[in-house]
């Protein structure tokens, strides 16, 4: 019989960096969380910091690398619906300024992990609504709190 493959334990999965979108930060590789779904399929289960194209709850092939076994990201194989942006936090924007700016994207189920005091990135979930994401990111910008980027768009956009 076909054999039915779960597995509760987190695996790392490796993503190497290349080209002008890894100079700014000197990374040459990040890892990511992931839940194996079955032998060379995984659900990513953090946000990626660095790499661009990929969002939480993406389901991605890996294969363990020839070097060291290391499983090592091949493609995308469905997206989960989120987005995920990086924030970099301007120096004169303190704790309390930071988090009256983010509660807004909160509220809407947005999450966040640090990669430092300055630096984070933000994955918006499938239920928010990413224009109003967008829009409050901007708003943060604008009012000189943080700057931002898209490292990757998983909503469905529409027409406006």
């Amino acid at each position: 019989g076909a054999e039915v493959f779960v597995s509760d334990s987190l695996v790392k999965v490796e993503f190497k960096l290349e080209g002008p979108d890894s100079e700014w930060h000197g990374v040459g590789v990040e890892h990511l969380w992931a839940v194996q779904l079955e032998p060379d399929l995984f659900r990513l289960d953090n946000i990626p910091l660095y790499i661009y194209e990929v969002s939480l709850n993406d389901v991605v092939k890996a294969q363990p690398g020839e070097a060291d076994g290391m499983l090592v990201f091949v493609e995308v194989v469905s997206r989960g619906g989120h987005s995920t942006y990086r924030i970099f936090v301007e120096e004169e924007t303190d704790e309390a300024r930071f988090i009256e700016h983010w509660q807004p994207l909160e509220a809407s189920g947005c999450t966040f992990e640090r990669g430092d005091e300055r630096f984070l990135a933000a994955d918006v979930p499938k239920s928010a609504d990413i224009y109003a994401a967008y829009e409050l990111q901007e708003r943060g910008e604008d009012e000189a709190v943080w700057a931002f980027e898209e490292g990757h768009c998983g909503h469905k956009l529409h027409a406006r």
